[in-house]
């Protein structure tokens, strides 16, 4: 649908009265632009509500907030029934980045779910920015969030897999899999001393991952790349047509989630353990570390109760891997207790 091009502010005292330039309303399938002396149907979509679901008038003029409320009211089908009730009533608003859809039952029909949606996409437009300008090297990292919720609706969208012949020099390479990298230290000196592996690190932090795969290619490092993802929505899709063999997977140091209302946030749980399960060949190695025993007794606990992962024997007596994460080296500077064991897919 076109966008009118010119749309002043309405006469009435209603929120959808007062509407604001470039605004938009649709009810059921028709589309209505607003303007001071009035509107017209843009277009019937009928196929949506089935063949006898077609608004039997087009062109009725609407002027002021209470021709719109009948327009929302008094539109029949041609079956001769009142669909008023169950049509969709949204709010379109046209700006710099495109039309946006708004539902007028919860926020649309109010001048403040209608800034509050403004202020979104400005945000967004900000982190946008910020994220270029940390990938360009024109800023620095910046203030970056240390706890972040996984179960906002926003890290529910699963995260596609990459394309593995751009990141990798070599994607039939075997892959480690790093959940949670942080800053992606760790990876960038085993991808260093390790050319025969892929490693692939998932932060849900984004800033981090984008400044982190700047230091990858500033290195020259073919085989290392990093992603933004919360890895309990994206395990089924992140790692999809990946040619090589995923031999190590780590999860190190996670965010412990201390409070007990919030360990459902905590990235190691059955469904996630069994989801891991299914995208790893037998064989594969999986070390889990932290430096809060809550945490690892939960994990172990969590790995012990599934069929598909076997604990090595001695596997916690000595830490694995050439390198270690930051959190584990400033632990152990400080003389604490860190906790690590060893797996095996079965």
């Amino acid at each position: 649908l076109a966008r009118p091009s010119r749309t002043p502010r309405m006469r009435g005292s209603s929120p959808v009265g007062r509407a604001l330039p470039g605004l938009l309303l649709v009810t059921g399938a028709t589309a209505f632009p607003l303007s001071p002396t009035g509107a017209t149907v843009l277009q019937t979509f009928p196929q949506l509500f089935g063949p006898k679901a077609a608004f039997a008038s087009k062109g009725s003029p609407v002027s002021g907030s209470s021709g719109l409320s009948r327009i929302i009211t008094s539109h029949t089908c041609r079956a001769g029934t009142h669909r008023h009730q169950s049509l969709p009533r949204l709010l379109l608003r046209g700006g710099a980045s495109g039309l946006r859809m708004y539902d007028r039952d919860t926020q649309g029909d109010t001048e403040a779910g209608l800034a509050r949606e403004e202020r979104k996409m400005e945000h967004s437009n900000q982190v946008r920015q910020k994220l270029e300008a940390i990938a360009s090297g024109e800023k620095g990292l910046g203030k970056v969030r240390q706890h972040v919720n996984p179960l906002k609706s926003q890290f529910q969208i699963p995260t596609e897999a990459p394309n593995w012949s751009e990141v990798f020099g070599d994607p039939s390479l075997p892959m480690h899999l790093d959940i949670g990298c942080g800053k992606g230290r760790f990876i960038l000196e085993l991808a260093a001393i390790n050319s025969d592996t892929n490693h692939f690190g998932v932060e849900i932090r984004e800033p981090l991952v984008v400044r982190a795969n700047k230091w990858a290619q500033e290195s020259g490092l073919a085989n290392c790349h990093f992603s933004f993802a919360n890895m309990n929505a994206s395990i089924r899709t992140i790692l999809k047509g990946y040619a090589g063999r995923i031999s190590l997977v780590t999860i190190l140091m996670p965010d412990p989630w201390f409070k007990a209302r919030h360990h459902k946030r905590r990235v190691v749980n059955p469904e996630f353990i069994e989801a891991l399960a299914e995208e790893v060949p037998s064989g594969a190695r999986l070390i889990v570390g932290s430096d809060v025993k809550d945490v690892y007794d939960d994990i172990v606990y969590v790995l012990g109760n599934s069929t598909a992962w076997a604990e090595v024997p001695g596997g916690s007596d000595e830490w694995p891997l050439e390198r270690q994460t930051e959190r584990q080296i400033s632990v152990q500077s400080r003389g604490e207790a860190l906790y690590h064991s060893v797996y095996t897919r079965n």
